[in-house]
């Protein structure tokens, strides 16, 4: 009988990645259904089957999370960092000083931005263009502040490399928000469209007062308790002066701000780019609105398979740092080879999958005519996936810079390719276009920064070559069986669900006949990885 094997050395924090992305998918999956009901909430009153209503959702929620970026999101990383590099230096006790002195720093920032962004909510709603959606800035301007504070949790228990709070507080956060969110649609919107959008943006609030409340119960019964200092500490002791770890915290988290802003500032590139080009060829009003929300909506899409290399970059931060800081380079190239690899085996074929099914997936989650849109923004989900690891790796090596000017530079090339292409037949297909290739832009920039900092990661034949082609098997095997499945089952919706089922499944042994899955990649996967790698083992169909 064969020794229980271990997830191999220097591989063992993708576990804790993938538990935070079954988190996210959830809590992706649970937004993505709920734009639908939300959609369907609104078509009585919009007169645009319910997507003119969510276009007026869009400008506050974009608005509201580049604020964030600001508030929460790079000191979110910036805590996770240099908590764990403390600890690896064997001092806790500046682990926790860190901790307590960003939480002062966070609640103090998010009060004072959240009290500007409803001030100023109707000026931003003016210059969306949209003066009647100054309800929705207000509304949502509260989560500025509760948010800020949950991210100072969350950086400590992800510095600590303990992800399940971070998961389950993803998790509780957006099932309050959906049912806070779906009510006042409900209650408003006869009432009037624009409240019934406002009401959608304050689910938002609810939602992270509750994800707040459940990270401040577990840390007040200790279970973020730092360990006592040991003999892994390196140097005398000495207590770091305030403003040194104020300056440290800033110095790591306003490049990955400014990294987490840009993508809410394509959302908002979009909300007032693509509505004044449509415009100007004629298309206007509602059908402008929904043309928009049609954008949003496969925005929202994509965003999903990227929920595993979110989890990665989440997991990647704090991993490498404490492989460099303990002297370990060939660990911190193990780990980032084998999230490389985890974002290839997903990233490829969910790409091709939203390409060849683009339609389908769009009318199965939203039940409109946005497919083109989708598909045009496919590739995007790829790219964005190797954007956000790399991003990961890069930022736990110390190299903090190059992501940000990455990414800023395929905003640029998404502006202006948006700018160009929507006022083109191609309509919302064009900024969609225009999405992917920004994001191309920016994760072919990281991946040379990656390679110089780190050396060569990729096995181009096992990461690029076998998924690619086992990708494009699914893309037949899709095309193929989905119009029959529509006449054998008789329903769009159904006959969707179930090709995407086989598309997977024919994915899957493909790339098991081909030989691109080893036994490592299935060890990570918690409860029946192991059983699941023996018996494909057994038969010869993976090897170690």
């Amino acid at each position: 009988m064969r020794a229980r094997q271990a997830v191999p050395a220097g591989e063992g924090f993708l576990r804790g990645a993938l538990m935070i992305a079954l988190a996210g998918f959830i809590s992706r999956l649970l937004g993505a259904l709920y734009k639908p009901v939300a959609t369907w909430l609104f078509r009585p009153y919009d007169g645009q089957n319910g997507e003119a209503g969510m276009g007026l959702t869009t400008g506050p929620a974009a608005a509201y999370l580049i604020v964030l970026a600001i508030s929460a999101s790079g000191l979110n990383v910036a805590i996770s960092k240099l908590v764990a590099e403390r600890l690896a230096r064997g001092r806790p006790d500046e682990a926790r000083r860190v901790f307590r002195i960003s939480l002062g720093l966070m609640a103090g920032l998010g009060l004072v931005l959240a009290l500007a962004f409803y001030a100023s909510a109707p000026f931003l709603a003016e210059r969306a263009g949209r003066p009647e959606t100054a309800p929705g800035f207000r509304a949502v301007a509260p989560a500025i502040f509760f948010v800020s504070v949950m991210a100072a949790y969350r950086g400590l228990f992800q510095g600590l490399q303990r992800m399940t709070p971070y998961a389950m507080s993803q998790i509780y956060e957006q099932i309050v928000r959906i049912v806070v969110g779906l009510f006042l649609i409900w209650l408003l919107a006869p009432r009037s469209v624009a409240l019934g959008a406002a009401g959608y943006n304050f689910g938002t609030v609810a939602g992270a007062v509750v994800g707040l409340a459940y990270l401040l119960l577990l840390y007040l019964r200790g279970e973020a308790a730092l360990p006592e200092a040991g003999s892994a500490r390196t140097g005398p002791e000495e207590r770091e002066p305030v403003g040194r770890i104020v300056r440290a915290i800033l110095a790591v988290a306003a490049p990955i701000s400014l990294i987490a802003a840009v993508q809410p500032l394509m959302l908002a590139a979009d909300a007032w780019i693509v509505i004044h080009r449509l415009e100007a060829v004629g298309i206007a009003g509602l059908q402008a609105d929904a043309a928009l929300g049609q954008l949003n909506n496969a925005f929202s899409v994509i965003w999903l398979p990227a929920m595993l290399t979110n989890a990665l970059y989440i997991s990647l931060v704090p991993a490498i740092t404490e492989s460099l800081e303990q002297g370990n380079r060939e660990q911190a190239r193990r780990r980032s080879a084998a999230a490389y690899r985890i974002t290839l085996l997903v990233g490829i074929p969910a790409a091709v999958g939203l390409w060849v099914l683009g339609d389908g997936i769009y009318y199965l989650i939203f039940g409109g005519e946005g497919g083109p849109v989708l598909s045009a923004m496919s590739l995007g989900a790829l790219f964005m996936m190797l954007q956000q690891t790399s991003s990961g790796i890069l930022q736990g090596a110390g190299n903090i810079a190059s992501p940000t000017r990455n990414l800023l530079a395929g905003l640029a090339v998404k502006v202006i390719l948006t700018y160009w292409l929507t006022a083109t037949p191609l309509g919302a297909r064009g900024a969609a276009l225009a999405t992917a290739l920004g994001f191309a832009v920016a994760a072919g920039l990281n991946l040379l920064a990656s390679r110089r900092q780190m050396g060569p990661l990729m096995d181009w034949t096992g990461m690029w070559l076998k998924p690619g082609a086992a990708a494009g098997v699914m893309a037949l095997g899709a095309w193929w069986l989905l119009p029959r499945l529509e006449g054998l089952l008789g329903s769009v919706r159904l006959a969707v669900l179930v090709d995407i089922a086989l598309a997977a499944g024919i994915y899957a042994a493909a790339l098991l006949l081909m030989g691109g899955v080893q036994a490592r990649d299935l060890l990570l996967i918690p409860r029946v990885g192991q059983p699941l790698a023996e018996w494909l083992r057994r038969r010869g169909l993976v090897r170690e």
